[in-house]
């Protein structure tokens, strides 16, 4: 972690142990995130901007070498440890040897993963676990979790802002040039443990002082009027924390005097330093530790400032302060339930494709009712898939125009659209409302969506994906810009299907003489769904290898099929050389666990759009 404007905090020896702490300024947008496990990976992605860069389709794979991936698998084929058991295994030693757990995932390393089930720091209990949870620490965040698509934020938990990291140690005998800092040792053995309370204790007690400094230097702060929520995780840190703060505040606090009232100097009528210890304090009472000049609550919604602590391991911890309306209004009320409300879908009737029941201006229900639902509202949870490979790859990146304040025209529009195993019709939406495609061949011998059938431009063939009729709607409304499949059928099968039924259609212009046309025009891209077996980390990284191994063979002879055609012709005149190839493989957020998304760019300029 990168960290500025580094201060020392109340740094006298404790017990005779030469431990002092170092407080350092979190680099801005740092946000701890509670949110499911299932999901670390593709949020982290989001916030930090991670995984936008197209690869080149030579590190796709070759046939002389294996694919060139970014994966993880285990060096000995027997080893088939699934993910959680990685993950148990991984929590449970990182502790001992570094500042973050290392997930099964992995991770970029300026992110912290605190662990949600270890050993307590004097060895006796365990926290408890939330199952199916991770909690991580991602500075210097590109984008804030509030900002996140509602599919993203409905997976998390909660979220705070942090500004502050504690680091305790052993301090080092400064040189003429150095400052003190202290020697971090992350790693506490058994010879240590009897140590580890006395450690404990100067790191909460550190954290609190430079808590109260937050407080008090930049934050708006009364502490007779303004309530306050602490959050501390692990939560059976809660009552020593708040027992260091309130202990801390009551000996440094100007505002505070023996008898609870403020302290004020009759002449000048001004708040006058206090020091006072803890025994004198009045308002202290040792056994309650939420007592103290402090006033405590559990609303969020009272609460006129949210402290965040999270311990991260032994030796440090990061903290926030929020107001209301940061902590709240801005953040957490975006998540979960009001998250989910926003994820609209509008289901279907898998036979009839009619809408499902929806409520009549009257208080009783019908099947097949569309007076109240939008012909392009999404048909399933598919659509948002196509939506977010169309937000993050498929639009004009270009400066906006500047007199008519609007994007340029996305290069796809201007041809034909392809959905390969469309039914229900999720995806033929994206085509057509967002990348606004004249016309959208659906084939799929399923139902397709009543709505989407009723959408300008769309052709449903029902039937195989080669079968004559589909192959026969090929040819006539080729060329194809954006071709699309989400097929529920294993990788392996569906590129086959792909390729034949492409292939036939290509076939199908030559022998017709068309010359002039082409299957694909450039700009083209390909958009797969690549159904992977099973969901454990080894085995998806081992078949998104074999996935990627056998597309990168159908790629090659796609490159065959591309030419240069004119919007409104409908004509080209193939190109000699070959096009430009770039990729992406993406984990979206609709995607399930054992699911990656291929974006495959065909281009004949260097200008990404």
């Amino acid at each position: 972690l990168a960290y500025t404007a580094m201060t020392i905090v109340d740094t006298s020896p404790l017990d005779g142990d030469d431990l002092n702490a170092v407080v350092t300024t979190m680099e801005d947008d740092s946000y701890a995130v509670m949110l499911l496990t299932a999901y670390s990976d593709r949020i982290m992605d989001a916030m930090l901007g991670t995984n936008q860069e197209w690869k080149p389709f030579s590190t796709m794979c070759t046939d002389a070498e294996p694919v060139n991936v970014s994966c993880d698998v285990a060096a000995d084929p027997t080893d088939v440890r699934d993910s959680k058991k990685r993950r148990i295994d991984s929590k449970l030693t990182a502790t001992e040897t570094t500042l973050s757990a290392v997930p099964s995932w992995e991770t970029p390393s300026n992110v912290i993963v605190v662990p949600t089930s270890t050993t307590s720091l004097d060895g006796t209990e365990r926290r408890k676990e939330r199952n199916g949870f991770s909690l991580l620490i991602v500075p210097n965040a590109n984008q804030s979790p509030a900002e996140l698509s509602p599919l993203a934020r409905q997976q998390i938990s909660w979220a705070a802002k942090l500004s502050h990291f504690v680091r305790v140690g052993r301090t080092r005998t400064p040189t003429p040039t150095s400052e003190i800092e202290p020697e971090i040792n992350t790693k506490v053995s058994s010879a240590d443990s009897v140590n580890v309370n006395v450690t404990r204790d100067v790191l909460l007690n550190n954290t609190a002082g430079a808590v109260y400094q937050s407080l008090v230097d930049h934050q708006q702060f009364n502490i007779r009027t303004n309530e306050i929520r602490i959050d501390v995780f692990p939560k059976s840190l809660v009552s020593d924390f708040c027992r260091a703060l309130q202990t801390h505040t009551a000996k440094h606090s100007p505002q505070h005097n023996n008898d609870g009232s403020t302290a004020v100097d009759t002449d000048q009528r001004q708040p006058q330093p206090t020091i006072l210890t803890a025994e004198e304090s009045t308002l202290i009472d040792f056994e309650d530790e939420f007592s103290g000049p402090l006033i405590f609550t559990k609303s969020a919604s009272r609460a006129s400032y949210v402290i965040t602590v999270i311990q991260i391991n032994e030796t440090s911890c990061a903290f926030g302060i929020s107001n209301r309306e940061e902590h709240w209004k801005k953040l957490n009320e975006r998540f979960n339930g009001y998250a989910a409300a926003q994820v609209y879908i509008e289901s279907t009737d898998s036979t009839t494709g009619l809408d499902a029941t929806k409520k009549t201006s009257g208080s009783t229900a019908s099947v097949g009712n569309v007076d109240c639902i939008p012909i392009t509202a999404p048909v399933s949870r598919a659509y948002y898939k196509l939506q977010q490979v169309y937000e993050e790859c498929l639009q004009h990146h270009s400066t906006i125009n500047s007199i008519t304040a609007s994007k340029p025209p996305s290069p796809y529009q201007n041809h034909s659209g392809m959905d390969l195993g469309a039914s229900p019709g999720g995806w033929s939406q994206v085509l057509h409302t967002s990348l606004s495609l004249p016309n959208v061949l659906s084939i799929d011998p399923a139902t397709l969506a009543k709505r989407v059938l009723e959408l300008p431009g769309v052709v449903h063939v029902r039937g195989d994906m080669a079968c004559d009729a589909a192959v026969e709607q090929m040819v006539a409304l080729a060329p194809f810009s954006v071709v699309v499949s989400d097929a529920s059928v294993d990788f392996q099968e569906v590129l086959t299907k792909i390729v034949e039924a492409l292939g036939k259609a290509n076939q199908q212009l030559l022998k017709a003489g068309t010359s002039n046309r082409v299957l694909l025009t450039t700009p083209s891209v390909i958009v797969i769904t690549l159904k992977l077996p099973r969901k454990s980390k080894t085995s998806i990284d081992k078949n998104l290898k074999l996935a990627l191994h056998a597309l990168s063979k159908e790629v090659q002879t796609m490159m065959t099929w591309v030419g240069q055609a004119s919007p409104v012709e409908k004509v080209a005149t193939p190109q000699p050389e070959e096009p430009l190839v770039d990729f992406k493989i993406l984990h979206l957020m609709a995607n399930s666990a054992c699911e990656r998304t291929c974006v495959i760019r065909f281009r004949r300029t260097t200008i990404t759009p």
